[in-house]
């Protein structure tokens, strides 16, 4: 008797690809914004600058702004399940230091074409001086760009890839392996956080052990293909997928909030979040919203690094971000104002990788002859 193949009926319903990591990284970046503009009071440059709908003394934009704080550790995720395939069948170091490579032209691009031009017109002279942009380069210092702290993250994760991956390949079960990593790096951040030393190094570290789990969670789930075995055990026992989804979304966002959002909590619950959003997504079937999300997807980086030009030492143009004064409002304005530049620094990235595509060439020629 033939067996039912589950895997070949579930993947009709659910597919996790390049278009649905797009898909998640602009759920990603919506979560971004919503937690960055309304969660932060001591950000303001004026008191309540939005009218939004109040929950008691805090405001829903408030809570979901908390609970938007998930969206680093979706990076994250995203960032090592991505990379497992990329360097599957390419992981030389030449691979490495290409992604390296592009990861920082992105950020010294927005950098000396957006952040200090307009430093320079604000007068911030500090942030101008020579050392104070060296370290800004290297990321350092993010006094420039300061959500710009992802960068060295990045970069640690790239340097550590070949470790972390052959870590994930000595365990045969992919929840050992995320468990085992998990406490090891609650642990070390324990001791680094006691440790009373406040050196940038030790900054870098923490950063790094508390998104790290993450990033072996998004590699273990590559490797194993959890989210096949997700999508059979559905299909075996005839559950409704997407009331579990949306179900489970709501008790993520609950969950985070009885745990007081710690960080440990979303290695755990960030890929169970992500299948169900994708799962959401496919079961509504909208092509304006894929696409939507899809091309905000694609934006990410440049509008992670782009929004923070409303904050901190660049913060007397804020006014211009909380115009619209709506909540929603001013999510989508946020967007629609950064936009134009980040199409420009991928304009700039462009003739940037044609002119060293082309000097490649040259060289290679002149290698030859």
């Amino acid at each position: 008797m033939k067996t039912t193949n589950y895997l070949e009926l579930e993947s009709k319903k659910f597919i996790f690809n390049v278009t649905s990591t797009q898909m998640i990284k602009g759920v990603a970046l919506l979560l971004m914004l919503i937690h960055h503009i309304f969660s932060f009071p001591d950000w303001w440059t004026v008191q309540n600058p939005y009218i939004g709908i109040f929950i008691g003394h805090k405001t829903l934009e408030y809570y979901l702004g908390v609970f938007g704080k998930i969206c680093v550790s979706i990076f994250a995720f995203l960032t090592g399940y991505g990379m497992f395939y990329a360097l599957e069948k390419d992981n030389t170091i030449n691979k490495f230091i290409h992604k390296a490579l592009s990861f920082l032209t992105t950020y010294w691009t927005i950098l000396f074409f957006i952040f200090l031009p307009i430093n320079l017109i604000l007068g911030n002279n500090d942030l101008l001086k020579v050392k104070e942009v060296l370290k800004n380069i290297v990321a350092i210092s993010t006094s420039i760009i300061a959500f710009a702290w992802y960068v060295r993250f990045y970069i640690l994760v790239l340097l550590s890839f070949p470790l972390l991956i052959s870590i994930c390949k000595k365990f045969n079960n992919p929840y050992i392996c995320i468990c085992f990593i998990w406490v090891v790096a609650i642990l070390i951040n324990r001791v680094i956080g006691h440790s009373g030393y406040t050196s940038f190094i030790i900054q870098w570290l923490m950063e790094y052990f508390t998104y790290m789990p993450s990033v072996i969670a998004g590699i273990c789930f590559a490797q194993h293909k959890v989210f096949d075995m997700l999508n059979v055990t559905l299909v075996k026992y005839k559950l409704n997928s997407l009331f579990i989804s949306i179900t489970t979304v709501c008790l993520i966002i609950m969950i985070r909030f009885f745990t007081q959002n710690h960080f440990s909590t979303d290695t755990f619950l960030t890929p169970i979040f992500i299948y169900s959003i994708i799962d959401i997504l496919n079961h509504i079937n909208s092509y304006k919203v894929n696409k939507l999300l899809t091309f905000l997807g694609k934006h990410s980086l440049n509008l992670w690094f782009l929004h923070a030009i409303f904050f901190f030492n660049t913060k007397a143009i804020q006014w211009v971000l909380y115009f619209p004064k709506y909540s929603i409002v001013i999510v989508v304005w946020c967007i629609l104002i950064l936009l134009p530049f980040s199409i420009l620094i991928n304009f700039i990235l462009s003739k940037i990788n044609s002119y060293s595509n082309l000097l490649t060439i040259k060289l290679s020629n002149i290698e030859r002859g």
